[in-house]
């Protein structure tokens, strides 16, 4: 017998009435309590469910060695002037070399200060480092090449030499060898400026940009080395540049200066004289918490809700007391 229009929606009604009465039962004297613990418990999970936090890392220090590996060779590219060329496999006598030397894409290129200065050197992946644009046929980099400063060579060397890549900043102190050339050249002084960016927000009572906001500033010991950890698989890229350092009239440059920024999510310190095992410099999620900005207003509306949910079960509390006092049989 087919059942009629309406019957089925009945019965079910009565099946979730009787399922449901026991849970409402034990609910419906404790609501306030248990919706204070589900908007605590929703933020919690909130909190934990959010994205990686996007990094901006502002790191100004003095050095005297940094490398990169190139990861666009125009951004790369720099114009020499008052230097020689090297090629340590080459017997040639060093030239004087103008023009815009564009390394190779995945070249390692060195800023490294020695006796006579800022060298830089260029090494290629290939048979090729790179190319030197000039006036005729460009000039091709041997595999590895060295530019060194020389006051008698035409032109002047550069104001600023770029940092376009994954990099390591400064190298650990290590002994002193005979040769001038295979000591460290460390990193000599610094500091890093580490900033979020804020999670986006769109709920419409509240929008919120995904701006920066200052998460810490930490200093860089001397004779350390800083390097960016992987992100998908490969360092993350660092933005900059380096300045030469100024030399006095005896030939002896200060370290130079360096200028770079990198939305690595963690950076790496080596410290001397300590285990090989690197510092971790990130954002933590307890320093994430309590500094993005859209967050510390999540922070605030959990607040207001929470106040608001123990101010209607206290009125509840007093007003379903009131009413039991009002239904009491005069004695």
């Amino acid at each position: 017998m087919a059942a009629e229009p309406g019957a089925f929606p009945a019965r079910a009604r009565r099946f979730l009435g009787r399922r449901l009465r026991p849970v409402l039962g034990w609910l419906a004297p404790r609501f306030w309590p248990v919706a204070a613990i589900a908007v605590g418990l929703a933020y919690v999970v909130l909190s934990i469910t959010l994205p990686p936090p996007a990094t901006v890392s502002v790191i100004e220090a003095e050095s005297e060695s940094l490398r990169f590996d190139v990861m666009n060779p125009d951004l790369a590219a720099f114009r020499l002037g008052g230097m020689r060329l090297i090629d340590p496999d080459s017997d040639d006598d060093p030239a004087c070399i103008q023009g815009l030397l564009v390394p190779a894409l995945d070249a390692r290129v060195t800023y490294r200060l020695e006796e006579i200065g800022l060298v830089v050197g260029v090494r290629g992946t290939g048979p090729l480092a790179g190319r030197i644009e000039r006036d005729g046929p460009p000039l091709p980099l041997p595999a590895e090449a060295w530019l060194v400063p020389d006051a008698d060579c035409p032109g002047r060397f550069p104001r600023r030499l770029p940092v376009v890549g994954p990099t390591v900043l400064g190298e650990e102190l290590r002994p002193e060898v005979l040769d001038p050339s295979g000591g460290a050249r460390p990193l000599v002084s610094g500091t890093i400026a580490v900033y979020g960016r804020a999670v986006e927000v769109d709920i419409g009572i509240y929008r919120a940009e995904a701006t920066l906001y200052p998460v810490s500033e930490i200093e860089l010991p001397g004779g350390s080395r800083l390097f960016a950890g992987p992100a998908d698989g490969r360092p993350a890229p660092w933005h900059g540049f380096v300045t030469p350092g100024a030399c006095d009239p005896d030939g002896a440059c200060a370290a130079f200066a360096v200028q770079v920024s990198t939305g690595a999510t963690t950076l790496h310190l080596v410290r001397p004289g300590v285990e090989v095992k690197p510092e971790v410099i990130a954002i933590s999620t307890f320093a994430r918490l309590f500094s993005d900005p859209s967050i510390v207003f999540l922070w605030v509306l959990v607040g207001v809700l929470s106040l608001i949910i123990q101010t209607m079960g206290g009125a509840s509390d007093l007003f379903g007391k009131l009413r039991r006092d009002d239904d009491a049989p005069i004695a």
